[in-house]
């Protein structure tokens, strides 16, 4: 149905006093495409948490023919993205046990160490079932994955002798904006790499995530994991010309009048002068931190105050902007906003 963006904004937000993303799919298509050429290797579509609040099942979508992949954070993610009809394969980030609802849904999953690998081994000897895994590796993180070549090697035994399919080996940069940290995790990852293709020449072996891809061609690897890039931010610097891909509105429910020395929500805060403002449905009940928005102390539980005075009050056009003014991380905006309100999208097959 062919319906301007307000009608769809008003027909969505205003029955439950719910904020509005926008959401630009053609925009999402459009960065993961530049990257794709950028890197010139397989592009893995980070859809996590709902795609950064962007609506998983709807960005995936809008990836055919861009995304060889996808990575989510778990089994359900998988699941859920798995029923909406995506056939390419989907990774899962975070380790399980799973493995009967991983094969029904053909998951590839995540293992983090020797035991984990001999569990997933004894049941597809068990089962006859054939599970695929990427193999997670400690490069510096200290988050999840494997220490040493030795660990590496019982894996590779392991798997020579059972049913499990060895398919990828990956780690996490920690500090992408420091060259230093990122080139000896690097270095780290590298023998492990090796090591993993000497057993299984068509290993798929990747280690840039989106500060990784800004970082150079050198951790591109086989694959690259691009999450933020393809939403519109540069994760380290302005090298990649994006196009922001979400935007949020609240309804506009009250204008008032206040006047200089008078309170504004709540706690001690003033107004410097008389301003006409209006309030809208948007408070940190929906994920907006209690602060300033526009220079006014706007913030309650489910209303903020602002100075636009339109039917609709913009909350938030670039998430960068608004994590500076909130003290916050991009990641935080976008999951926190996206994940808490109702979803228009634009420009979608």
């Amino acid at each position: 149905m062919n319906m301007p963006i307000k009608e769809k904004i008003r027909l969505l937000g205003i029955e439950e006093n719910m904020p509005v993303a926008v959401i630009n799919l053609k925009n999402i298509k459009h960065n993961a495409k530049k990257i794709a050429k950028i890197t010139g290797v397989p592009l893995c579509a980070v859809v996590k948490s709902d795609a950064y609040g962007h609506g998983m099942v709807q960005t995936a979508r809008a990836l055919k023919g861009v995304a060889s992949c996808f990575a989510v954070c778990n089994i359900a993610e998988g699941i859920k993205l798995r029923l909406s009809g995506e056939e390419r394969p989907i990774l899962c980030l975070l380790p399980s046990n799973d493995y009967q609802t991983a094969h029904q849904f053909g998951l590839t999953i995540t293992v983090q160490s020797v035991k984990e690998c001999v569990n997933l081994a004894n049941y597809c000897d068990k089962t006859g079932n054939v599970i695929s895994f990427h193999l997670a590796v400690n490069s510096g993180m200290n988050r999840l994955g494997i220490n040493s070549l030795q660990e590496l090697k019982q894996i590779i035994k392991i798997c020579k002798c059972s049913g499990c399919g060895f398919l990828g080996i990956y780690s996490h940069l920690y500090n992408a904006k420091r060259a230093k940290d990122s080139n000896e995790q690097l270095k780290t990852f590298t023998p492990f790499c090796e090591e993993a293709k000497g057993a299984y020449k068509n290993i798929i072996a990747h280690i840039a995530a989106s500060g990784g891809v800004s970082l150079g061609e050198e951790y591109y690897l086989d694959m690259v994991r691009v999450g933020l890039l393809m939403y519109g931010y540069n994760a380290i610097n302005g090298t990649f010309k994006l196009k922001k891909c979400m935007q949020i509105y609240a309804k506009s429910i009250a204008r008032r009048k206040v006047y200089r020395g008078q309170s504004l929500l709540y706690g001690d805060y003033k107004c410097k002068k008389d301003r006409r403002i209006s309030i809208a449905c948007y408070g940190y009940a929906n994920g907006f931190e209690r602060g300033n928005l526009n220079g006014l102390n706007s913030c309650c539980m489910n209303v903020c105050a602002s100075e636009q005075l339109g039917e609709y009050v913009t909350v938030c056009e670039d998430a960068e902007r608004f994590a500076k003014r909130c003290k916050a991380s991009v990641y935080n905006v976008l999951t926190s906003l996206g994940n808490n309100a109702n979803k228009i999208y634009l420009n979608g097959d």
